[in-house]
């Protein structure tokens, strides 16, 4: 179970950067499952 709270912890962290950025969830979510995050397609 020490996975999954380093998991949790990396989310939250991610959530609060973004929310620092004015993003909402819903946001984060739909750049996420549009791949967006691969750095292949950032380059």
């Amino acid at each position: 179970m020490g996975n999954v709270r380093f998991i949790d912890q990396e989310w939250i962290d991610l959530m609060l950067e973004a929310k620092k950025l004015g993003l909402t969830l819903e946001e984060v979510k739909q750049f996420i499952e549009e791949g967006k995050f691969s750095l292949q397609k950032a380059k």
